[in-house]
Formats: structure tokens, C-alpha cells, sequence
């Protein structure tokens, strides 16, 4: 299969592209990341049996919740679960948007009073 790079997006705002050596991350390492987590089968369904695809929203997911550190691929390799994200396992990251989130990007959705003093 040798070498390919991958795309996934998050909220149809912030992407991330892995490129992966399907002669180092191969199948049997996905199915062995995938199955670390629950839900294995479920997801892997989820996904038409998939695995490459099932990881790789595994790892984006994950990748995503770095992306706040200063070294994001630092802070997901110290992620349980996950081969390191390296030329050495197969899989690195090329690039990717830093997700920011602050209070303007939040909207109220419902306010309700649950109490009225007398």
C-alpha cells in the first residue's frame, strides 16, 4: 500500500493530515490500537470495517484535544493507547489547525429559573 496521507476535519473547521506508511502502520496495528479502546466492534462497523479510517478518527480525536499545548504531537505521544506519532511507527502528523475555542464561540441554548425565592 505503501505510503498515503490522510485528511479529517472536525466541525467542518479544523483539519489534520497524518501520513501514514502502510508498510510500518499496518492493518494488524490498527486493529491492535482499535481494540485498546472500547466499543472496538462498534466502531469498526461504524466505519464499513475500516480499520484505517476507524483509527484514524481515533487518532484525529485525540490529536485534536493536543492541540492546545505548546507541542501538540509531545503531548499526544504521551497518550495511552497510541503508537507515537513518528517516521519510526508509521504515522506522523504533515499538518493540522490548532483548535481555539473561547467564550464568544459559545451560545446560550436555554435558560430556565429552577428557583424563585418568596
Amino acid at each position: 500500500m505503501g505510503i498515503k496521507t490522510y485528511t479529517l476535519r472536525l466541525a467542518g473547521l479544523f483539519d489534520v493530515t497524518f501520513e501514514v506508511n502502510h508498510e510500518v502502520m499496518t492493518d494488524e496495528r490498527f486493529h491492535e490500537v482499535n481494540n485498546f479502546w472500547s466499543n472496538s466492534d462498534g466502531r469498526l462497523e461504524e466505519n464499513n470495517g475500516d480499520i484505517c479510517k476507524t483509527v484514524l478518527k481515533l487518532y484525529a480525536r485525540t490529536f485534536f484535544e493536543c492541540t492546545h499545548y505548546f507541542s501538540p504531537v509531545e503531548a499526544f505521544n504521551q497518550e495511552e493507547g497510541f503508537y507515537n506519532l513518528s517516521d519510526k511507527s508509521g504515522i506522523k502528523v504533515l499538518d493540522y489547525d490548532r483548535v481555539e475555542l473561547c467564550e464568544f464561540d459559545l451560545d446560550f441554548v436555554k435558560v430556565e429559573q429552577i428557583f424563585s425565592p418568596c
